[in-house]
């Protein structure tokens, strides 16, 4: 078996829904075809950050459809070299055009413009690299939070085709491996273990929403005890396929056609 050197925050989750697909993904490196809307929220994240980095050291944001952009011409570039072949459901021009109407939308300018950002190490905790070690566990979870807010508060971009409720946002667990890893790392400055949620809706009228959720320490520890027991199962090699779940279809699952030949 291909020798995993770390664990993820989607790797997990990956897991969870389908291991068979986890298999694919990480032992036998099955690579899936481009999808448009992690294309366009890619891009759409590294437009933000780039805003965000020129409000916090020029005090401007710039034009957000030249920041749009070039964050979409780099995220062509790099899927195109990845996958010469590149495809995707939704035409380039229509991501393209629906990223510069989004930016275009002054409540969305307004919430970005309104986010300031916290120092780390004297420059702006954009896109932080963190490892989290559990005991039991030989590897380490590697995860990159989006940003943290100058309140102390770790933030997460999404792109989303619909609004988000607050149930969405407490089940969800990936606050709770963004966390850890900063309460392992010393961050004091956010002493509730609050993390946000900045969602931008791709719906004919698109709003900003945000919404922050919350986590104790027994929520952390039973994620460590969540992960730990995925890792026995991939040692032992145990991968079933998991039909029950919205991503085992063919509009939504990347392996389909493999895994259903091989059923």
């Amino acid at each position: 078996m291909t020798r995993i050197k770390h664990l993820s925050y989607s790797s997990i989750n990956l897991y969870q829904m389908c291991p068979r697909a986890w298999r694919y993904r990480y032992i036998d490196r099955v690579p899936s075809p481009p999808v448009g809307a992690l294309l366009f929220g890619s891009a759409f994240h590294g437009a933000i950050e780039s805003m965000l980095i020129q409000k916090h050291t020029a005090d401007s944001m710039g034009d957000p459809e030249a920041h749009f952009l070039e964050a979409w011409r780099e995220t062509l570039e790099e899927e195109r070299n990845a996958d010469p072949a590149w495809k995707t459901e939704e035409e380039p021009a229509e991501l393209l055009d629906l990223g510069i109407r989004m930016l275009g939308v002054p409540a969305i300018i307004d919430t970005i413009q309104a986010l300031d950002l916290a120092e780390v190490d004297g420059a702006p905790a954009i896109e932080l690299r963190m490892e989290t070690k559990i005991p039991g566990l030989p590897v380490p979870l590697v995860g990159y939070i989006d940003a943290i807010a100058a309140d102390g508060v770790p933030i997460d971009f999404k792109t989303s085709g619909r609004k988000w409720w607050a149930d969405k946002a407490n089940n969800d667990q990936q606050p709770s491996f963004y966390l850890a890893a900063l309460n392992q790392a010393g961050w004091d400055r956010n002493p509730a273990m609050a993390f946000r949620y900045y969602i931008f809706t791709k719906t004919k009228n698109p709003v900003a929403q945000i919404i922050e959720t919350r986590r104790t320490p027994g929520q952390l520890f039973m994620l460590f005890e969540q992960v730990l027991d995925i890792w026995k199962a991939i040692q032992a090699e145990v991968f079933p396929c998991v039909t029950t779940t919205w991503k085992c279809s063919e509009k939504y699952c990347d392996y389909w056609p493999r895994c259903m030949g091989a059923a």
